[in-house]
């Protein structure tokens, strides 16, 4: 009886994530994406690039505000393509000079070559773009900054600046400091100065799933792939809690996020992550980041459905 009560709840998740088809929001992305010179240059929503990869990366062509003092965005986008109340302002008393100059040559796995194509750059004139942000959804999250010169310490936003930036170039994929500063625990909206040039900005929310370092979320039996065997390691074990968090032993029995118990969170986990392979050295998706599609659904209930029969026989 029990058993059924469980297999019922995974059942009933399915039935609910299915119907809600929506995931948080979690990150934003901004790609300049050309200027006056040609272009533009978008990042396609399905290219999954950045830091922390995501999707749907808010496109920005800035090229008819060349020789204009300021730039502000339109509200952007977050990685599920929904609007949010998120601006970004970026310019000087001089003059904002809005151009498409960026590596001709690099790794372009993911888009990362497209997203160092366009660009914004205040510093032609003297002084360098004032870089701020109006509307913030989140409460805490962390910026990225890709940029070719190492931007001041945050002005406002609280956030942590990781380093000092020297310009690496892109061949060798996204490189902390060397092609990105981060600012780690922001609160409110932000400010900083750059006296370089701009590619494109990042904000993640706080609070994502814990990253481990070798394994896909949701892959508990550690073959490289989210699939049918994990979805039996999950349901097996639907329920247990107290156990240890922080090592891989309650991994292996389904705790994909860390919290000691295995739930709904774990299965929501193993939702948005079914069907991905490569590990378990490949990427990792380390926030939930776009919807499951439907197919991915029905292959749960199906699964579920397949596990109930078998234990009424």
């Amino acid at each position: 009886m029990q058993n059924r009560i469980v297999f019922g709840t995974l059942i009933s998740l399915a039935m609910v994530l299915a119907v809600t088809a929506s995931v948080q929001a979690d990150s934003i992305g901004l790609n300049f994406d050309g200027g006056w010179h040609s272009g533009p240059y978008p990042l396609a929503a399905g290219d999954n690039t950045g830091a922390v990869p995501q999707v749907n990366w808010d496109n920005q062509y800035t090229g008819a505000y060349q020789n204009q003092s300021w730039w502000t965005s339109p509200f952007l986008h977050d990685n599920t393509a929904a609007a949010t109340t998120l601006k970004i302002t970026v310019g000087n008393p001089n003059h904002t000079q809005l151009q498409d100059d960026g590596p001709s040559v690099g790794n372009n796995s993911g888009g990362i070559q497209t997203l160092f194509y366009g660009c914004i750059r205040c510093n032609t004139d003297g002084g360098p773009c004032y870089v701020s942000s109006s509307g913030m959804p989140y409460s805490s999250y962390d910026l990225y900054v890709y940029t070719s010169s190492d931007p001041s310490a945050l002005t406002a936003g609280g956030g942590t600046k990781s380093g000092s930036l020297s310009w690496s170039g892109i061949s060798s994929g996204y490189v902390e400091n060397g092609n990105y500063i981060k600012y780690s625990g922001c609160s409110g909206d932000f400010a900083f100065t750059d006296g370089g040039t701009i590619y494109g900005m990042q904000i993640v929310e706080a609070g994502g799933p814990p990253v481990w370092p070798d394994y896909l979320p949701g892959d508990f039996n550690k073959d490289g792939e989210v699939g049918p065997e994990d979805f039996g390691i999950l349901k097996d074990n639907f329920g247990l809690d107290g156990l240890a968090s922080g090592n891989h032993e309650s991994w292996t029995l389904g705790d994909a996020n860390d919290d000691g118990e295995i739930g709904p969170e774990d299965f929501g986990l193993l939702k948005d992550n079914f069907g991905l392979d490569g590990g378990p050295t490949g990427d990792i998706n380390v926030y939930p980041l776009t919807n499951a599609p439907e197919p991915t659904t029905l292959a749960l209930l199906a699964l579920a459905g397949l596990a109930i029969r078998r234990k009424q026989r």
